[in-house]
């Protein structure tokens, strides 16, 4: 009678065991998920960091072309006013 109390008792404790692990193993499975959706957003915050210079860099470079074209249409309309003043 007492090793028909041993197995189940130690059938009880092997099915406390397994739903200890699944339990585990649940955990294990969210916490993973969780970490990858992190490293989704920081993945996506990478991006619109480097899309953010990039607009950045192509803004000063159309400052840079204004700057120039502004600058080349003073020196023509200085040599066109010295050309005038010589005349």
């Amino acid at each position: 009678m007492l090793d028909w109390v041993a197995v189940v008792v130690l059938v009880e404790l092997a099915e406390l065991v397994l739903w200890l692990a699944a339990v585990w193993l649940l955990v294990a499975a969210l916490t993973l998920d969780v970490l990858a959706a992190t490293l989704e957003a920081f993945a996506l915050e990478a991006l619109a960091l480097e899309a953010f210079a990039l607009e950045a860099a192509a803004l000063e470079d159309a400052e840079a072309l204004e700057e120039a074209e502004a600058l080349e249409e003073a020196e023509a309309f200085t040599a066109t006013f010295l050309a005038s003043a010589k005349g």
